[in-house]
């Protein structure tokens, strides 16, 4: 069903939710189709792969509740899925769907890549393809083994006690982006925070806060981008890649900039 009121894609219409309403939703869930699919859960966490064994076994094609929305764990249906576009959309604007990709609902205008059909998907994806295809990965790994033996010795002395999400977890991807985009990340800790804050937005229980939230934080990667975008990269990068695409008419630099974001 598509929606042709683009008002309704609140996604954080969610002021009431909370536990009791969560409950509700799996108890539900599981009373009529014989078990629930809870992401947040404890015990998804500890096992996921578990819950989606159990979940190809009795229930393949699985509607969640919570996340208002089907959940397809067999390869052979995901990859009829993920081939048929003209069936299964990926466009957010032809979703009943309450809670949506956040990009959509802080940039209406640009989705993000996952968001899109062929052909812009196509057309994007392979601006982006050479810079993660496995060769490229490859030639990054001892400059990204470097990088991590140099944040390694920075946690301090044998001994010492560290904090390692926040000054581990969390740096390393940051650091491994670095090297495939050409971005030269001076304050980690500060980026992590605003992806932490926009990635909250996929939370079943989101609120209106987190909503507001996730927008100042999206605006703030954005202007941080913009800032890292202002530089000329080498073609190596997955920013010269992008540079390059923009010349040549390939994308345009508002597509650019969203598919860094």
């Amino acid at each position: 069903q598509i929606r042709d009121d683009s008002s309704m894609l609140s996604g954080y219409d969610t002021e009431s939710r909370g536990l009791a309403w969560l409950r509700k939703c799996v108890a539900g869930e599981r009373a009529e189709l014989g078990m629930a699919f809870n992401p947040l859960a404890d015990s998804f966490r500890r096992d996921p792969e578990a819950v989606y064994a159990q979940l190809r076994d009795r229930s393949p094609v699985h509607f969640s509740r919570l996340l208002d929305c089907w959940i397809v764990t067999r390869h052979g249906d995901v990859d009829q899925a993920l081939r048929a576009s003209d069936v299964f959309r990926s466009d957010p604007r032809s979703s009943t769907q309450d809670l949506i990709d956040p990009f959509v609902l802080l940039d209406p205008d640009h989705p993000a890549l996952f968001m899109l059909d062929p052909p812009d998907h196509t057309r994007l994806r392979g601006v982006v393809h050479n810079a993660f295809s496995p060769g490229s990965i490859r030639r990054l790994m001892p400059r990204l083994e470097e990088c991590i033996r140099e944040l390694v010795e920075s946690l301090g002395r044998p001994g010492d006690r560290v904090e390692l999400v926040s000054q581990f977890a969390s740096v390393v991807p940051l650091r491994a982006l670095d090297l495939v985009t050409g971005f030269q990340t001076r304050d980690p800790g500060t980026v992590a925070g605003w992806v932490s804050a926009v990635v909250c937005a996929l939370e079943p229980i989101a609120t209106a806060r987190t909503a507001a939230e996730s927008l100042e934080s999206y605006h703030a990667l954005g202007a941080y981008l913009d800032e890292q975008r202002s530089r000329q990269f080498g073609e190596d990068t997955l920013c010269g890649s992008l540079q390059q695409a923009v010349c040549s008419g390939l994308v345009s630099d508002a597509e650019a900039r969203q598919l860094l974001l």
